[in-house]
């Protein structure tokens, strides 16, 4: 069986990265590929509510900005101009870009 060392020379990963993915996904029948990989995906799914998408009021002013044809990165900077104290209402332009694909 090879080391952790060699199999991260010739994966060209860190010899620490293969030993956590080991860790992690190795069971009583040693490292199973295609088992691993499901698990994983099953992590990675979990979706969580988007700010956007569980405050009215912040919905609201982003719709009424983007109507009014403002870009992301508009829209980002006018939120923390106009909500300075509240970072509930504020959002970076990567969020509303993935707002805006949902």
């Amino acid at each position: 069986m090879p080391t952790v060392t060699a199999i991260a020379a010739q994966v060209g990963r860190d010899k620490s990265t293969i030993s956590r993915e080991l860790r992690r996904n190795a069971g009583k029948q040693g490292y199973r590929p295609f088992e691993a990989f499901r698990t994983a995906t099953g992590r990675c799914g979990r979706h969580h509510r988007r700010r956007v998408e569980s405050n009215a009021e912040l919905r609201r002013v982003v719709g009424k900005l983007l109507a009014q044809r403002w870009s992301p990165q508009q829209i980002s900077r006018h939120l923390r101009a106009r909500f300075p104290d509240d970072p509930g209402m504020q959002l970076c332009h990567e969020s509303i870009y993935q707002a805006l694909r949902l």
